[in-house]
């Protein structure tokens, strides 16, 4: 499913590749791609949802893709 999803969501957005200084990559690997769906999924979810987008709106747009970044590396 993870690799269907990101397939998909590559065809119409940039891919996003983490790179670390000790090991360069030039194509995503399958963590860049889990790491992909649950920043769709918080975005679609957390982030859409009506409770939460009245205090998540008034965060810099900065602040909303810090928070994404980090909740989609969570374990």
């Amino acid at each position: 499913m993870i690799c269907l999803i990101f397939t998909e969501h590559t065809r119409r957005h940039a891919v996003r590749i983490r790179q670390s200084p000790w090991y360069h990559k030039d194509e995503p690997t399958f963590a860049d791609a889990i790491a992909a769906v649950r920043r769709l999924f918080w975005q679609e979810t957390l982030f859409h949802d009506p409770p939460y987008d009245r205090m998540l709106k008034n965060l810099s747009p900065k602040l909303r893709n810090w928070m994404l970044d980090q909740l989609t590396q969570a374990a």
